[in-house]
């Protein structure tokens, strides 16, 4: 036989992970970078806006667009520059590690070395910097295009008109004097709306994605070990037999064994997108009840099958690799390299691994020969593992033995580590959310700085201010959230199909907890930022409002 690396099951394996977390990667620092990216063009925007007094002063003394360009661009520069160190050292320190130490747990690796390759650096570098000034000539270009003699008054403010809800007496009659302001201010405002409900159906699309993540992975192992297999050990027998030798017997009666099955087992493969994947043919014998230690159930409805006499039952993750459906013919081969081909009669849930299944009968159909057993599997043990696998070994029967709580045990390591990923996801996702939310605010109240005070001034308590400003954020945070969890739902699918290895299937399903959870987090983030910010709206001079701005 003439094999390359790609039929080492280990090389593939590490092969697709490295896949997954490359196509991973992909997606969401797209998302990350897009809210960013809104709120460092909304921020700078913002700023120039609010000095369109000191643009309009250096133009009347003579000073060219390009000087006046310049004087931001390096203050521009030199955020960014700090702001990107900050963000590549986190990034080529905190991160890779985190993920280095998960597939720590799976495969046998040297000590990671990060490396920095200068041309992915040079491309964040440049992308990133390239923004920023593009976003910063565009605000000032703007600003330039009209006349010093405007720029030195302040920019009047919008007009107010009506607005939809108003076209509507019958609702509108029945909203109180400040919800009214808050609906006319929600639509006079249209570009803050969108940078704010943007930047919120960003991060809860993410915080979404992360909880369920963390779904999908953590129901895994029950699902798997739990209600599909409910085996306890499998043992190797070092000959092919018809009973069960008498040593073998005498170490079940002393373990006091609850019951036990024997089959013949087989490692097989089949080829699929281009790669051979391993298989394992397991074959029971008629008069046994296979239910005792594996459920055969369907995806869908999850009512149980049985093995027929005319064909196999085959696993769902095998069935989409090979696009077969139930009552398809398959192909798989031996480990001596002969093909047999195989009438699919149902195709049943699994997570983890490949599985056929078939009966006595079939198995005498497709291989000629009547079947003899070279595995038992064993339910119920009244021993500890350990003792029983020595007695086990001292029996001479027995070439290996494989107990599920080990499989668990492995499984529960990687979802651990998985779950690092996944809490990463979840913290960057919250501190964004933070972050959009602050500044949003924090721009909101610099904005109607003179409102504010006006309304100090005819009388409003600091309560009834910050209701006034905080009534708008909150409605656009929740609006934002709902949308986002759409989003979520979305993103969420297409990063599991990502996510998902030749050998591994995930639900796609988002528990119900973890919408309320994407939700209450975005909602307690805004109102700790309002909290942060009733303090500043409780220091705005009333006097300001009767200052001359001519």
């Amino acid at each position: 036989y003439l094999l390359d690396r790609t039929d080492q099951t280990g090389y593939t394996a590490l092969r697709d992970d490295i896949n997954k977390v490359d196509a991973i990667a992909q997606v969401f620092p797209v998302f990350f970078i897009l809210v960013a990216a809104l709120m460092c063009f909304n921020t700078m925007t913002r700023m120039i806006e609010e000095e369109r007094t000191q643009i309009g002063i250096l133009s009347s003394l003579g000073y060219s667009r390009l000087k006046i360009i310049h004087s931001y661009i390096f203050y521009v520069l030199i955020a960014t520059i700090l702001g990107v160190t900050i963000g590549l050292l986190v990034g080529y320190t905190t991160i890779p590690n985190i993920i280095y130490n998960i597939y720590h747990t799976n495969y046998i690796l040297p000590d990671l070395i990060v490396q920095v390759k200068w041309g992915p650096f040079a491309l964040i570098v440049g992308i990133t910097i390239l923004l920023m000034c593009v976003v910063t000539i565009f605000a000032v270009m703007k600003e330039l295009s009209e006349k010093p003699a405007v720029l030195l008054r302040p920019k009047a403010p919008k007009m107010g008109k009506k607005v939809l809800l108003e076209r509507v007496p019958i609702l509108w009659k029945h909203f109180t004097f400040t919800w009214k302001v808050t609906s006319r201010n929600i639509f006079r405002y249209k570009k803050r709306v969108f940078m704010t409900i943007i930047g919120i159906l960003g991060c809860t699309a993410l915080l979404l994605t992360g909880f369920g993540l963390r779904d999908d992975i953590n129901r895994l192992g029950s699902l798997q070990y739990g209600e599909l297999i409910h085996y306890d050990a499998v043992v190797g027998l070092k000959t092919k037999a018809t009973t069960i030798a008498p040593e073998l017997q005498q170490v079940f009666a002393k373990s006091k064994v609850d019951k036990t099955i024997s089959i013949y087992q087989e490692t097989m493969k089949f080829y699929a997108e281009e790669e051979n994947h391993d298989v394992y043919m397991m074959a029971f014998p008629n008069n046994e009840d296979v239910s005792e230690f594996i459920t055969l159930r369907l995806p869908e409805d999850q009512e149980e099958v049985k093995i027929q006499d005319d064909g196999v039952v085959i696993t769902a993750k095998m069935a989409q690799l090979l696009g077969a459906e139930k009552d398809d013919f398959i192909k798989v081969r031996n480990s001596q390299n002969e093909l047999f081909v195989l009438h699919v009669t149902d195709i049943v849930e699994n997570y983890t691994m490949h599985y056929i299944y078939m009966n006595e009968v079939y198995y005498r159909e497709i291989f000629g020969s009547d079947m003899e057993y070279n595995v038992i599997m064993i339910k119920g043990l009244d021993v500890k593992e350990d003792a029983f696998a020595q007695d086990l070994i001292n029996s001479g029967t027995v070439t290996s033995v494989n107990f599920t709580s080990d499989n668990t045990a492995l499984f529960d390591r990687m979802v651990d580590g998985l779950n690092q990923i996944i809490y990463l996801i979840i913290i960057a996702a919250s501190m964004l959310a933070f972050v959009v939310l602050y500044n949003l605010t924090a721009i909101n109240i610099m904005e109607r700085m003179r409102e504010i005070a006006t309304l100090k001034v005819l009388g409003f308590y600091d309560k009834e201010v910050s209701s006034y400003v905080y009534r708008e954020t909150f409605l656009l945070t929740v609006l934002g959230s709902f949308i986002g969890l759409i989003v979520g739902i979305a993103l969420h699918r297409y990063v599991m199909l990502v996510a998902e290895t030749d050998d591994i299937m995930f639900l796609k399903q988002i528990e119900p907890l973890s919408y309320l959870y994407a939700f209450v987090i975005t909602i307690l983030l805004s109102a700790v930022i309002q909290i942060f910010t009733y303090f500043k709206l409780k220091k705005i001079d009333m006097i300001s409002s009767l200052k001359s701005v001519e």
